[in-house]
């Protein structure tokens, strides 16, 4: 995300030189790695990021503009902290934000895969032995879940609105049923999730950003 930046003639949004001050989250995680890789591989930039701790600092600093005393010019965030920002009309830096990249979709024409791959699920061994029923049942209701979230935001942001009132949701979830609304609307998928209708190799993706790989015994057909 920039702040107070113009676009070209075509609507483009200007990427970061090498005298803009960048705040990006979790060094060396996921998300910074893919950042990092893009900046390098893709879009051949020299500008080194100044790291805050997580997204919610991350969120901080884009709400108001400052890092240590000094004008930032762009905020590495990922969703729902970015659409919460640009709807904060508290916010010192309301109206001034911008998106100037999807990663999602810089990830995918640089790399050509689906998505980007930064959660599992980890499962006993004992209960693979002894519990596979149980488990194809958790992952379906996790894949029918994402299903809803893709395809009908509104129905998952219903659901979210049985936690009671907004202020009640975001201290449960870090988000309430307004921003889910907002993130996922129109096909958006702005939480990244990843549906039937996209898969991901997760060694595949480790090796684009040059990370050990896991061995196929991590790897369970149930």
């Amino acid at each position: 995300a920039g702040i107070n930046k113009t676009p070209d003639e075509h609507g483009t949004y200007p990427l970061p030189t090498a005298d803009d001050v960048v705040v990006s989250f979790g060094q060396n995680l996921i998300p910074d790695a893919v950042y990092s890789t893009l900046c390098r591989e893709y879009w051949h930039i020299e500008n080194k990021a100044n790291y805050v701790a997580g997204a919610t600092d991350a969120l901080a600093t884009l709400k108001t503009g400052k890092y240590s005393g000094q004008d930032v010019d762009y905020v590495f965030i990922a969703e729902p902290a970015l659409t919460t920002a640009m709807k904060d009309q508290n916010a010192d830096t309301f109206g001034k934000v911008s998106i100037v990249r999807n990663i999602q979709e810089e990830w995918k024409k640089y790399s050509g895969q689906d998505g980007i791959s930064q959660a599992g699920i980890f499962v006993h061994q004992n209960a693979i032995d002894n519990k596979k029923g149980k488990l194809r049942e958790l992952l379906s209701k996790v894949s029918d879940n994402i299903e809803v979230a893709v395809n009908n935001p509104d129905l998952a942001a219903a659901s979210i609105n049985l936690y009671g009132e907004l202020s009640d949701q975001a201290a449960r979830f870090g988000f309430n049923a307004n921003i889910v609304k907002l993130v996922q609307k129109d096909g958006r998928n702005g939480f990244g999730l990843v549906d039937q209708t996209r898969s991901i190799n997760t060694n595949e993706f480790l090796e684009s950003l040059g990370k050990p790989t896991f061995s196929s015994e991590y790897f369970v057909e149930l």
